[in-house]
């Protein structure tokens, strides 16, 4: 029954001629939206890192970065020794600003990146290959 009733106010609508309105105040939507959504642009920021000793070091690197202005999402990995921030466009971040973050945790970064995330995906960075003057050995 309730089919019913709803295929009766479709059908009213599409008859009065209300339709061609509604569409026009959806494409209207969806185009706000999609404007709004390019002005939410970001950098994405890569970097091998080095010093890195387990998943736990990686999350405390993880919250110091996330702590910073701009930043909108980190991720450190122990397993791939890969850095991924997500940050404004306004950000300053820079590879020399997050080395002196984590010289605390013991950890540098090299071979850094940063684009606008729209340029394309996140790509591993091979830090065995990376050769942005790696850290010494201990």
């Amino acid at each position: 029954m309730d089919s019913l009733v709803s295929f009766a106010m479709i059908s009213r609508v599409f008859h009065k001629g209300l339709c061609p309105a509604v569409l026009a105040r959806l494409a209207m939507l969806i185009i706000l939206l999609m404007g709004s959504l390019e002005s939410r642009s970001q950098h994405l920021v890569q970097a091998a890192v080095d010093g890195i000793t387990d998943a736990h070091h990686a999350r405390e690197a993880s919250l110091i970065m996330q702590q910073q202005d701009g930043v909108l999402m980190a991720r450190f990995d122990a397993l791939t020794r890969n850095m991924m921030l997500h940050v404004s466009p306004s950000s300053a971040i820079d590879a020399a600003a997050i080395n002196g973050l984590l010289a605390n945790l013991n950890i540098r970064i090299r071979c850094f990146s940063r684009k606008d995330s729209r340029e394309g995906p996140f790509r591993h960075i091979d830090a065995e290959r990376c050769s942005d003057n790696p850290m010494p050995e201990r």
